[in-house]
């Protein structure tokens, strides 16, 4: 959608953030703890609050690593910091 900026962000220490706004301001922003399986690429959050799924699948396409929530595929996206 035009305006709209969701990402979902996982952290080294296993920590784990939905964010979504449209036109600046705030619709969604959930945290959570997760648990990553390395032989399934799964992982297992605990959201503090929020309806989104209790397990995410990571799959590797070629060089890529993507979730897919519903319709909406989210890709890593390298960062500097």
């Amino acid at each position: 959608m035009v305006g709209e900026d969701t990402y979902l962000k996982v952290n080294n220490d296993h920590t784990i953030i939905y964010n979504s706004t449209m036109n600046g301001k705030q619709r969604f922003h959930f945290e959570g703890n997760f648990r990553l399986d390395d032989k399934t690429n799964t992982l297992t959050i605990q959201w503090k609050e929020g309806k989104l799924p209790d397990t995410l699948k990571i799959i590797n396409v070629g060089p890529d690593y993507i979730i897919q929530i519903g319709n909406t595929t989210y890709k890593k996206e390298n960062s500097n910091s």
